[in-house]
């Protein structure tokens, strides 16, 4: 498995400019999302032909900040969540609850928006394979439930595959690495902690 950095040159320079502007922009977003934020933007930027709509699946919405961020951005994005908004381990059905009302009112303000609230691994059954611009992984970070995600949505993919939480999370880093070296894929990593994989 070959791994590459991709960080922009004048790094800091670059992240405190966009942090800056995405801030006023999104008063909304807190630090720790709004560098997944920026990287998610910059990736489609550079590797989506923006001239025609194209579909983005998040898998793990929570309160659905980075979808309306992207939807606000891309006027031709069909995107699709894709999390049941279930409570688990210490997260009480309560709090849950709230953050899928706060996730159902975002994305209510928007017409090329699809929420699927089921898990993940049905979702997947729902989409033909390289039916997918993008799928973005941030759902359950249990080793076995994102190892079963790659594996899963990987043959959805048309062109990339993103990856939140590769560093800071060892199961996540440790189940992306072993669908890099199943498939003998390059994984590339950028700010905001996410790791993507183009297709080709």
């Amino acid at each position: 498995m070959y791994k590459e950095k991709f960080i922009p040159k004048e790094k800091d320079e670059f992240l405190q400019n966009k942090n800056e502007f995405y801030k006023k922009k999104y008063p909304f977003s807190n630090n720790t999302s709004l560098g997944q934020d920026i990287a998610l933007i910059d990736l489609i930027s550079h590797n989506i032909d923006l001239s025609r709509v194209f579909t983005f699946l998040e898998v793990g919405i929570c309160d659905a900040r980075t979808s309306s961020i992207l939807l606000d951005e891309f006027l031709n994005i069909e995107y699709i969540g894709v999390d049941p908004l279930r409570g688990y381990g210490s997260m009480l059905q309560e709090r849950m609850d709230f953050i899928k009302k706060i996730a159902l009112e975002r994305l209510g303000n928007y017409k090329n928006s699809t929420l699927l609230t089921i898990g993940s691994l049905l979702a997947v059954k729902l989409f033909e394979d390289k039916s997918l611009d993008i799928v973005f992984l941030d759902g359950n970070h249990e080793y076995d439930a994102i190892r079963d995600d790659l594996i899963a949505w990987y043959p959805k993919v048309k062109h990339l595959l993103a990856i939140h939480d590769y560093e800071t999370h060892d199961s996540v880093k440790k189940a992306t690495d072993l669908l890099c070296e199943l498939y003998g894929l390059k994984l590339n990593y950028t700010f905001g902690d996410v790791a993507y994989i183009i297709k080709e």
